[in-house]
């Protein structure tokens, strides 16, 4: 029976902060989020004796006997043999040198045995000691990692020595104090923008649940032993839900909500256990925009003039005119068209200027004429076109089971310039190495941020363009960059870690041993900024409506706050 639990979970719920599996066979639930210093399991009971009740195992031998309640050793013999736990036990493994603090939200009865065919141990719960305290008949167990150099003799957590007595007990207060508040399986990442404000607030709900007997924090009423484990502390109201933070997140939190004494080294900095059940952090929008904000150096006009005289001439292989190929080069080569179309204006605009009388000037109106410009225009027009209106040679397909955008693909060949096949035959669906993996959702944002940036530049030029081909384009926006929950035909935010604040641009096969990666940091802030300035382009099309403005100014928002925490988490 047990094998049988073991395996026999599903989701139930997945947020941007984490994920709720339900154990069908055993009633037991577990939301896993983000940073969260305790493990959690809830177990619905009907208290009969078919009902599956909550163990501790491990492999490896204790070094003492358990602590039950901080005062009364457990020692470790028969299953039959029971003991009262008020609050918590305490494990201390000898080859690690972990300590451990297992939670209960009620009094329960456990018994300590050795596990078959091992040194280790079972901590099994019989039942709770009054079954009447939980008018849901819910246990919540929480364990929670104390110490990792109990011993002083682990070679990886213990190279600075064993930390102190005093510091030991102020963390294990810590935990204390927030054993009974976790985290729910509504945990949510929002955003606020006030009206022509510079700054995003970006808020992290945690959901937070009171698993002491399903009351009102300041409604429990706390026994002699537990205030005692808690420091002769009451709970109260004024205990807060605590979790670990990175230093990203510390950069634009309260100082007040910070603990910096009880860090832990992660591969990518500090964390830091917080207080509070909603997280509001200021985040700084980055400025975006078509053009940096100065001009370039007048000195260096010749050289621009000349460079960029040559530039305008550039065009895309025929293949990709025709669509044939893959989504990744044919989007940096219109990306490219893009920028090269918008220098040429910048130079052209900074020499009619009245101010400026460089003698290169003279010679813009011959090697950058509007035809040339209009002519690169078109190419770009077209190139972006061949890939959302359905005529490309590799066309986009929509997959229903994932809820994307993907290429159906191409096995190109070399000699003849095409794809040997056609749809419905759409070789990415099966191969996820073709195409970077873009029918296995690998770097899409990557992908369609070179194609919303060059869409978002010929909106710039010709609006109307970007209004007639606004639902076409908004295919591959909402594609990266989804922030509805109502839009159910994509996920929200796809490749965006909110908790981690950048990306990563693997997506459902990992071909990488060391899992998932983000590879290109600064393509993902290129395409969160491409989804900006489309917005901001749409924002001046005259003869859009009411629909396509306020999608506009949504994704300037969106396309900003993702820039800003991508930039600051990078």
């Amino acid at each position: 029976k047990a094998q049988d639990l073991s395996h026999g979970y599903s989701v139930t719920r997945m947020t941007n902060l984490g994920v709720t599996l339900k154990w069908d066979m055993a009633n037991m639930t577990s939301s896993i989020v983000r940073g969260m210093p305790f493990a959690t399991v809830e177990y619905k009971r009907d208290f009969d004796e078919n009902d599956p009740l909550p163990a501790v195992a491990s492999k490896i031998a204790l070094l003492e006997d358990p602590l039950v309640d901080g005062v009364t050793s457990m020692p470790c013999k028969a299953q039959d043999e029971t003991v009262a736990v008020e609050r918590e036990l305490q494990l201390k493994f000898k080859a690690s040198g972990f300590t451990w603090i297992v939670f209960f939200s009620e009094p329960v009865r456990i018994s300590c045995s050795p596990l078959e065919g091992t040194s280790g141990v079972v901590v099994q719960v019989h039942e709770p000691v009054d079954l009447t305290v939980d008018p849901e008949n819910r246990l919540v167990v929480r364990a929670a990692f104390l110490n990792n150099c109990t011993t002083g003799y682990n070679p990886i957590y213990c190279r600075d020595g064993k930390p102190s007595e005093e510091d030991v007990e102020a963390y294990a207060g810590l935990l204390r104090r927030g054993s009974h508040l976790h985290a729910g399986e509504n945990t949510r990442v929002s955003y606020s923008i006030p009206d022509e404000s510079s700054v995003s607030t970006l808020s992290f709900d945690w959901d937070v649940q009171n698993s002491t007997r399903r009351l009102a924090v300041g409604d429990i009423p706390t026994s002699p032993m537990a205030r005692h484990l808690r420091g002769g502390e009451e709970e109260d109201e004024n205990d807060e839900y605590i979790t670990f933070a990175l230093q990203h997140h510390l950069d634009r939190m309260n100082a007040s909500l910070t603990t910096p004494k009880f860090c832990a080294p992660t591969v990518i900095g500090q964390a830091c256990l917080v207080k509070g059940s909603v997280w509001s952090l200021d985040e700084p929008l980055t400025p975006v925009d078509f053009r940096a904000p100065r001009h370039p150096n007048s000195d260096f006009l010749p050289d621009l003039i000349n460079a960029t005289s040559l530039d305008l001439s550039y065009r895309l292989p025929d293949y990709f005119q025709r669509g044939a190929g893959d989504t990744y080069f044919s989007g940096k080569m219109l990306a490219r068209q893009a920028r090269v179309l918008l220098i040429a204006d910048e130079i052209r605009e900074m020499c009619s200027s009245k101010t400026n009388s460089d003698q290169a000037c003279d010679s813009v109106s011959d090697l950058l004429p509007t035809s040339d410009m209009d002519e690169m225009l078109q190419s770009l027009r077209d190139g972006v076109s061949i890939w959302i209106n359905g005529s490309a040679e590799a066309p986009f397909v929509y997959d229903e089971v994932w809820g994307g955008l993907i290429s159906c693909g191409c096995h190109f060949d070399e000699e003849t310039g095409t794809c040997m096949n056609k749809f419905p035959d759409c070789p990415s669906i099966s191969d996820p190495g073709l195409n970077f993996g873009n029918g296995y959702y690998n770097d899409h944002h990557f992908h369609y941020g070179y194609m919303i940036y060059a869409a978002a530049t010929v909106t710039h030029f010709d609006p109307q363009w970007g209004v007639d081909n606004f639902e076409a384009m908004m295919l591959l926006v909402r594609d990266i960059a989804n922030p509805s929950l109502s839009d159910t035909n994509f996920p929200l935010y796809r490749h965006k870690d909110w908790y981690a604040g950048h990306s990563w641009a693997s997506g459902i096969a990992h071909p990488y041993l060391n899992g998932k990666n983000q590879e290109s940091s600064s393509e993902a802030i290129a395409a969160y900024e491409a989804v900006a300035l489309f917005g901001d382009a749409l924002t001046g099309a005259t003869k859009a409506g009411d629909h396509i403005q306020n999608v506009a100014s949504e994704l300037s928002l969106i396309g900003r706050v993702m820039t800003a925490t991508e930039i600051r988490s990078t």
